[in-house]
């Protein structure tokens, strides 16, 4: 159950919020979770109380992951620069290459159980023949037009 768990955690941190979700917390209960997995196979006589612990850790490891999860995914973080990209051009498309990086550190911090980065997100504008790149929080959605790209 608990490699399982693990294996769904990260899979949804990196898929949909591009690893935003600091995996450090998670990690150490997953560890003790799967210690107390292995020295239950070991000691049959305390298995229950064991399980029972257990059990405890690995809904902690779901509630504070359920809190941990940004507002907004990856995803949606493009589809709210598209959006605004679109209302201050005269245009209806735009082209959104997929960036090698997905992430952008930053100095403010908007919550212990995420990484210190912001969605990174790139345009490419037709009209002047050039990329232009943003950041956006992925917990308030607000977008922040990057002077130059930050990779």
């Amino acid at each position: 159950m608990t490699i399982v768990l693990c294996i769904v955690i990260f899979y949804i941190n990196y898929k949909y919020y591009a690893g935003v979700i600091g995996m450090g917390f998670f990690s150490q209960l997953i560890g003790l979770s799967l210690f107390y997995s292995v020295y239950g196979l070991f000691k049959k006589e305390k298995s229950r109380r064991i399980n029972f612990v257990n059990g405890g850790i690995i809904t902690l490891i779901i509630i504070m992951f359920v809190i941990a999860i940004p507002d907004y995914t990856y995803k949606e973080s493009r589809q709210i620069v598209a959006s605004d990209y679109l209302g201050q051009k005269n245009t209806d498309t735009v082209d959104m290459p997929i960036l090698d990086k997905k992430t952008v550190p930053t100095n403010s911090s908007s919550s212990w159980l995420l990484y210190d980065q912001l969605y990174y997100v790139g345009i490419k504008d037709d009209q002047q023949n050039q990329m232009l790149y943003y950041a956006v929080d992925p917990i308030q959605g607000r977008i922040l037009k990057l002077d130059q790209p930050f990779w």
